[in-house]
């Protein structure tokens, strides 16, 4: 396992100025992405509110685009939405998606990036 990452979220700054972040998996596959923070403080309870949902399947609305493709959204208890998915092509892989999320966000590192973002 020496050629492989460690999943993490990762903080980083867009050019509007928000705070963001995203999961990736130990093989550095990007599975998950959230919205806009105004705060950095806003966007890492996001990631420790992903960390603690990330384990109950009923957290997944599991969805279909206009496109025809597969996606997730991780939600709250309260339906809130945390991060959305990537794309996929068939459910299975949908569903190979959220297990990775379920196997990776809680045992996932932060790393900070928006000091060097825009």
């Amino acid at each position: 396992m020496t050629n492989m990452e460690v999943p993490r979220f990762i903080i980083y700054r867009g050019c509007n100025k928000k705070y963001y972040f995203e999961l990736k998996t130990y093989n550095g596959e990007k599975i998950l992405m959230s919205d806009g923070y105004e705060a950095k403080h806003c966007c890492i309870k996001g990631i420790v509110n992903a960390k603690e949902n990330s384990s109950c399947d009923y957290r997944y609305d599991r969805r279909l685009a206009p496109s025809q493709q597969f996606y997730f959204i991780l939600t709250k208890a309260d339906g809130e939405a945390l991060a959305i998915s990537e794309m996929y092509s068939t459910t299975q892989s949908r569903e190979d998606g959220i297990d990775a999320v379920k196997r990776d966000a809680a045992k996932a590192t932060i790393q900070d990036l928006s000091l060097i973002s825009n």
